[in-house]
């Protein structure tokens, strides 16, 4: 978000400025914020040229900490890009003016140089906002992608609980990443909460509307290398997965369930024997085509499992 903002003019007859030795710092960041793009590139290597960075941290350090009102936030962010680029050590003036701000992206911006610029001290700042916003009720208007990052650059441990909130709440795939990075194998159980947002009609269908399938292909992908209990009481929900008619979706919850799951291939056909005939035929229909060992014994154990008799006969004349 902050280093990639390009902006043009704000009308079609001003130019931006020639950027030279004579200008000073000051006028240099002003035109760098006004038109940014090849503007801000050309202010950039001034700087560093005249190895003004110093100066040029200071000023801009002083600007972020009371914001002009007036600057559009494109203007901002081309101001925060200078900011970042001029830092050696996150300012924790500049962080809380920022992620207490009432303007969105200003806080985004904040919690972003959060995690651009991690350290042991930039990480206790980010446990103590976070837990003051659980003491004053304000979390859920700080639920943005950017937290997140913070959080997991930070090594935030103490926030796993929040992230799992926001999760649940937002569905971005940044808070369950957080979550894992934070702690893998307890994360592993908790995400089935989230996969279980999901309503078997939805799974369905080509696109889903209950659950954010990047987040769930991430879930999916990290129970391959953390497996999940198959014990958990929402287990289940990998072979509603399985027989999605989104093909990434299905694919990986058939390799989960080969791979993924912490139990014997006896319980796993359990669990689906339990399950309504129509997901045990369409489960069966799905693994006709496939080569895998390990799902044929999954196969093998439903046959015995099932109280289908119609699923049995299916899987008889797969196995055969």
């Amino acid at each position: 978000m902050i280093a990639s903002c390009v902006s043009l003019p704000k009308n079609g007859v001003e130019q931006p400025p020639e950027i030279t030795s004579e200008m000073s710092i000051e006028e240099c960041v002003q035109a760098g914020v006004r038109f940014g793009g090849t503007t801000l590139e050309a202010v950039k290597k001034r700087f560093a040229k005249k190895n003004e960075w110093g100066a040029v941290h200071q000023l801009t350090a002083k600007w972020l900490r009371s914001p002009d009102p007036e600057m559009v936030n494109r203007e901002f962010l081309q101001l925060v890009n200078i900011y970042q680029s001029s830092l050696k050590k996150l300012d924790e003036n500049v962080f809380l003016a920022l992620i207490r701000s009432e303007n969105d992206i200003q806080k985004q911006a904040g919690w972003q140089l959060a995690a651009n610029f991690p350290e042991p001290r930039v990480a206790q700042w980010v446990d103590r906002e976070l837990s003051q916003m659980l003491v004053t009720g304000t979390e859920e208007k700080n639920l943005f992608p950017q937290l997140a990052h913070a959080v997991q650059a930070n090594r935030v441990k103490a926030a796993y609980s929040l992230m799992r909130m926001a999760m649940l709440k937002t569905g971005f795939d940044d808070f369950a990443k957080a979550m894992a990075a934070l702690d893998p194998i307890r994360s592993s159980n908790d995400f089935f909460d989230y996969l279980s947002l999901a309503t078997p009609e939805d799974l369905r269908q080509m696109s889903q509307s209950t659950v954010n399938v990047f987040t769930c292909m991430f879930i999916l992908k990290h129970f391959l290398a953390y497996p999940a209990d198959v014990n958990h009481p929402k287990s289940e929900m990998i072979f509603y997965y399985s027989i999605s008619r989104n093909n990434g979706l299905s694919e990986i919850a058939k390799e989960v369930i080969q791979y993924g799951l912490n139990g014997s291939v006896a319980h796993v056909a359990q669990i689906l024997a339990r399950m309504p005939s129509w997901v045990q035929v369409a489960f069966v229909e799905g693994a006709r085509s496939s080569q895998d060992q390990k799902l044929k014994l999954v196969l093998a154990e439903l046959q015995t499992a099932t109280s289908e008799q119609d699923v049995a006969d299916e899987i008889i004349n797969i196995l055969r």
